[in-house]
């Protein structure tokens, strides 16, 4: 019964192992949600940031933002663990921002982003509660570590446990019948010799009673009490009752025998008694022959009954219950000494093998999905005691990661992404495609050189590149190079756009726009202000990756890719900031652009196409520029059908209430396009053009 109570004891307390390794893990657990938290962060960010410099703009945070709100259903693919990488779309400029995210110089880095996040509460919780489902799953290293903890301890526990309970069987039970071998001997003795006629008790039989009540070789180290004794129907010793003789007797004096008293009396002192019958209380009867001898009643009970004994057994059960106690101790500390050591062999190869291969693997996939800014960082210090084949295997993963951001630095960052999305070799080829080619410079560049240091000229040209890239990769454009202070970049290609000329347009006057905002950076840095010329062109071209089997560009070539160039030089004589051709005027909506013609000119050459008018956009339709700017522009245009009809006269009336509106409208001293218009106009009146004048003004006049 011992052995089953404790038994029973250690398996409840193993089956409390799991609750405490649950309770013990929830710090662990909670270190784990905000680490994915942060990779989370980082890869939405990288998201947003579709160029992979590190930084992206107001308005790419306030779009993500309210992409994230609960509200928005379609935000769930920038959180989810296998969503794909993807643009975000640009917001509109009157969404505010959360307050102390924007950076004073228009540009938003990480720690901007996730302060941003961290402070909009909807967003917040959402992503974390995302993190938490992720985690929940089991996805992760934490959770299998856990989990086999948890089953390697409930198996050691139930090995133990089954040792335990073989036991039970195997090891014999020894059993402690001192009580009752002294019993029978001193009823023996007490029935065949040492009772006497007299009365009196011997003194033999005293010393036997004597040496029995203190069982001085009994197994026990708290030997029970004697608390009642009577041998041969004759009571020796009873301290149940005010009346009882103590136990043992005095040794002093002489003792007589004194008759059993009835046992219903003793079985009610007993009851009456401070001891827990049941428990503190041992009661041996002799003979041993007599079954079922709680049902005779008192008369037949004491006739059968030869000798009792009624022993206090308290201390005995005590000190039993307390090794009991510490043997259920001992095997709990050795189960748990065996789950800890076996943990720890767990946890090490989690830690040095497993959790490395799983970053790794992570790493991977976020290569193969362009997550670069959810990458660890490089930098990390390195294990010393790392598995040497998982610290070679990460050292060759780093090397590729550094040379895959490398490599979207020199070629077009779009193209590095079609072709590791496509997983094939980059291989020599071009082909044929109508695409819009923009090509920008910076006016009196050499003169801004000339006059900086060369820390300054490269600081100014390094924010200027990075803004204006950001932009034209916002519009799903590519830069193809940077040529000195110039851009070349192509709409339509490698990314499929069908409205490209639209985006190159809309690329063109957003780079205008965000040139204000750079001009002041530059005020801060005690830089100069820039100004741009733009051109943009749509045609037919030869692109794709062109040279040699060992170095290859993504480029365009043909008679349409170098028109561009050619508008941005024109942009010079009529004082513009940037000029369309009319085959991108063709294929732009009507309704989106403010546009004015500049002028007709010889832009191919003749035998393939004659003079076409080139356009300058002033500004999106709808917006509050655009709505100042349309009389202006709808004025210009009836002034150059005039001009190309030769009513020279009101044509040049016209331009000059243009200059004059233009000069009230945006506070310049001159429009340059048409009060040069006027000038035009006032030449051909003193010498008209002849019959097959087709537009293009004559340079040999004196004008």
């Amino acid at each position: 019964a011992t052995r089953l109570n404790r038994l029973t004891r250690i398996i409840r307390v193993a089956t409390l192992l799991p609750r405490l390794a649950k309770t013990f893990g929830y710090r662990k657990r909670n270190d784990e949600i905000k680490k994915l938290l942060e990779k989370k962060l980082q890869q939405i960010f990288e998201i947003v940031d579709d160029d992979a410099d590190g930084s992206i703009t107001p308005e790419q945070l306030t779009g993500c933002l309210r992409k994230l709100r609960p509200e928005d259903a379609d935000s769930n693919a920038s959180i989810d663990e296998d969503a794909p990488t993807q643009t975000t779309t640009q917001a509109s400029l009157d969404t505010p921002i959360a307050r102390g995210t924007q950076p004073s110089d228009g540009i938003v880095y990480f720690a901007d982003f996730r302060r941003a996040v961290m402070d909009d509460e909807a967003v917040r919780l959402r992503i974390l509660a995302k993190c938490q489902e992720l985690v929940s799953r089991g996805n992760n290293m934490q959770n299998i570590a856990s989990r086999h903890s948890q089953d390697l301890g409930m198996k050691v526990a139930l090995g133990v446990l089954l040792l335990l309970f073989v036991q039970m069987f195997v090891e014999p039970t020894i059993a402690d019948n001192a009580d009752l071998v002294g019993l029978q001997h001193l009823d023996v003795h007490a029935f065949s010799r040492l009772t006497s006629s007299s009365g009196l008790i011997p003194a033999a039989f005293r010393s036997h009673a004597e040496v029995w009540a203190a069982s001085p070789g009994r197994e026990s180290a708290n030997p029970p009490k004697v608390l009642y004794l009577d041998v041969a129907h004759h009571e020796y010793c009873n301290i149940l009752q005010p009346s009882g003789s103590p136990c043992p007797p005095a040794p002093a004096g002489k003792m007589t025998w004194i008759p059993r008293r009835p046992m219903n009396t003793i079985d009610e002192s007993l009851m009456a008694s401070e001891y827990r019958v049941t428990l503190d209380i041992a009661v041996i009867r002799l003979p041993l022959s007599v079954d079922d001898m709680d049902n005779l009643d008192d008369a037949l009970l004491n006739k059968t009954l030869t000798s009792c004994s009624i022993l206090d057994i308290r201390d005995r059960e005590a000190a039993r219950a307390l090794t009991s106690v510490m043997t259920t101790i001992l095997v709990i500390v050795l189960i748990m000494a065996g789950i800890l050591l076996l943990t720890q062999d767990m946890t090490y190869l989690s830690k040095k093998l497993l959790k490395p291969l799983r970053n790794l693997s992570d790493e991977m996939r976020d290569i193969a999905k362009l997550r670069l800014a959810g990458l660890e960082d490089d930098e990390t210090k390195e294990d010393s005691q790392q598995i040497a084949e998982i610290g070679l295997l990460r050292r060759i993963f780093i090397s590729m990661k550094k040379a895959i951001k490398s490599w979207g630095k020199y070629v077009p960052w779009p193209v590095v992404q079609i072709l590791l999305q496509a997983g094939e070799h980059t291989l020599q080829g071009v082909r044929e495609q109508e695409v819009t080619i923009f090509f920008s410079d910076i006016a009196g560049f050499t003169t801004i050189v000339e006059t900086l240091d060369p820390e300054k000229s490269l600081l100014l040209l390094s924010r200027y590149f990075h803004d204006m890239s950001k932009v034209i990769d916002s519009h799903n454009g590519i830069v193809i190079e940077f040529i000195g202070d110039a851009i070349l970049s192509v709409y339509g290609a490698p990314l499929p756009d069908a409205n490209h000329a639209e985006s190159g347009v809309k690329a063109t006057l957003r780079m205008l726009h965000c040139l204000q905002r750079l001009n002041r950076w530059s005020a801060t840095k005690g830089l100069p202000e820039v100004k741009i010329r733009c051109g943009v062109h749509t045609g037919t071209v030869t692109i794709g990756n062109m040279g040699f089997h060992s170095r290859l560009k993504y480029g365009v070539v043909g008679e349409h890719a170098s028109i561009p160039s050619r508008l941005e030089e024109m942009n010079k004589e009529y004082g513009t900031d940037n000029l369309i051709s009319h085959s991108t005027f063709t294929q732009l909506n009507p309704g989106l652009f403010v546009l004015r013609p500049i002028d007709f000119v010889q832009l191919r050459s003749e035998e393939v196409c004659g003079p076409e008018i080139v356009y300058q956009a002033l500004a999106r339709r709808g917006t509050h520029m655009g709505v100042k700017l349309k009389p202006i522009a709808v004025l210009h245009t009836r002034a150059m059908l005039l001009y190309r009809q030769g009513v020279f006269k009101k044509a040049a009336g016209m331009f000059s209430k243009v200059n004059t509106l233009v000069q009230e409208t945006l506070g310049v001293e001159k429009d340059d396009a048409s009060s040069l218009m006027v000038r035009r106009c006032l030449a051909y009146i003193e010498q008209p053009p002849g019959k097959s004048w087709n537009g293009v003004f004559d340079m040999s006049l004196n004008w």
